[in-house]
């Protein structure tokens, strides 16, 4: 498979924004069709430079995928917004070894909570 012009756009894109759906990958490369999009995210999802977040049954955000920084995710079921978050280990209580990977938290924010 030769190498796809979009990945390193896609890739830039991501240096700036925390998380993206395809729909606002689109939006900011209009010169490419949806499927070409989805192709190249996916790839690089499978290559471990982006991380896939699922939101909801009908919404799929993705993020770079960092080896430097881990965090969790915090999204509100009211608004869909996907907020950063640090979840401690502590959590799984004493003598417990696990790695804490991927952990997604569903609630409403602050913003949707008033």
């Amino acid at each position: 498979m030769k190498t796809s012009p979009y990945k390193d756009k896609i890739l830039k894109l991501f240096e700036s924004a925390h998380t993206l759906s395809i729909a606002d990958v689109r939006k900011k490369i209009p010169s490419a069709d949806f499927s070409t999009l989805f192709r190249n995210i996916e790839l690089l999802t499978k290559e471990g430079k982006l991380k896939k977040i699922v939101v909801d049954k009908d919404v799929t955000v993705y993020e770079a995928n960092s080896k430097d920084h881990h965090h969790d995710h915090f999204i509100c079921v009211e608004c869909g917004d996907v907020d950063e978050i640090h979840v401690s280990t502590n959590v799984l209580g004493k003598g417990s070894k696990a790695k804490v990977e991927d952990v997604v938290i569903r609630g409403v924010c602050e913003d949707c909570n008033c």
